[in-house]
């Protein structure tokens, strides 16, 4: 893979994840808001459950999603300027990736889910759990397995 190519994915995908997070807090904190205007019926207090529930969870992933993006940027921008540290920026950034995905999906499973109003059938959560997992940890899986062959050339000071 060509450094300038990795530097682009890797910025990409950094922005992506960090604006991801910001908008995920900024939408649960806005839903909260608008929850507690509702009138005190039984199908409102179900959904401020649910919301407790994700709140719990969004409020610990997603600040953790803004860092691994921000440090995905950084990757890009010095894979982009040839550094080598940018590749160990994207490595730490990938492994990272995958754990927050794997502590995410428990997380939502144990805590979240069984606080929804609706009951999931577990295949149904299992696929949509899977098809997540492939679209947020595809990339990080191909840099860790192709790393190694950036092609950083580094520049020589004048």
């Amino acid at each position: 893979m060509k450094a300038n190519d990795a530097g682009n994915i890797s910025l990409v995908y950094g922005l992506l994840g960090a604006v991801f997070g910001i908008l995920s807090l900024g939408g649960l904190l806005i839903g909260t808001n608008m929850l507690s205007t509702f009138p005190r019926e039984p199908q409102v207090e179900k959904m401020k459950l649910y919301f407790t529930a994700l709140q719990s969870v969004l409020f610990i992933y997603m600040p953790v999603m803004i860092i691994i993006g921000l440090l995905y940027i950084l990757s890009g921008f010095l894979i982009k300027k040839g550094k080598k540290e940018g590749i160990s920026f994207g490595v730490v950034s990938a492994i990272l990736n995958i754990i927050w995905f794997v502590g995410y999906a428990i997380s939502v499973y144990t805590v979240v889910l069984p606080a929804f109003p609706h009951k999931f059938h577990p295949s149904l959560f299992l696929g949509a759990m899977i098809i997540t997992g492939i679209i947020i940890c595809l990339y990080p899986t191909y840099y860790l397995i192709s790393f190694k062959k950036i092609d950083i050339n580094l520049r020589k000071p004048n």
